[in-house]
């Protein structure tokens, strides 16, 4: 097996990352974010990587912690906090408002979406006309218009927005 010198890589990814996701982290809890959240995610799982091979490559320092009194207690505060999040967030599965506005919006016909941006039907097919957009009645959703010419429904909003 090739050896990857992971220690040469793991803590530096580990710093670098942690950085990065607590930047992102002040920014989406100051809901300043824009990219920030897919930012956050992605760079997260580059952590997640970077954090096992940096437990693998100080496994006896990392086992000697659970000797430790505040240590294994730090360790394990951590642990039920992640737990109790995750259960919770599980337990915890009421409806998404946002979601079911939003999914109503993409499955109502082209003549209500216009209603609710003060458009007509017309000026929207127009509009999308104008991009490229085929739109073959008011009777079609975001959703079967954005099907229809192969392109996902947030990109035609974006359009509609324009």
């Amino acid at each position: 097996m090739k050896n990857l010198k992971t220690r040469q890589w793991s803590t530096p990814l580990v710093i670098m990352a942690g950085v990065f996701v607590a930047v992102t982290g002040v920014l989406l809890f100051f809901h300043l974010g824009g990219a920030a959240r897919e930012a956050h995610e992605w760079i997260g799982l580059a952590m997640a990587a970077g954090i096992l091979f940096h437990v693998l490559n100080h496994w006896g320092t990392f086992t000697s912690y659970f000797s430790q009194k505040l240590g294994a207690g730090v360790m394990g505060g951590v642990a039920l906090v992640a737990i109790g999040l995750v259960l919770g967030g599980a337990l915890n599965s009421r409806p998404n408002p946002k979601g079911f506005v939003l999914d109503a919006f993409l499955s109502a016909p082209l003549a209500q979406v216009a209603g609710v941006l003060g458009k007509s039907s017309q000026e929207l097919a127009a509009q999308l006309g104008a991009q490229g957009i085929t739109v073959d009645g008011d009777a079609l959703s975001i959703k079967q218009i954005a099907r229809a010419n192969a392109m996902e429904p947030f990109h035609l909003v974006e359009k509609l927005a324009r």
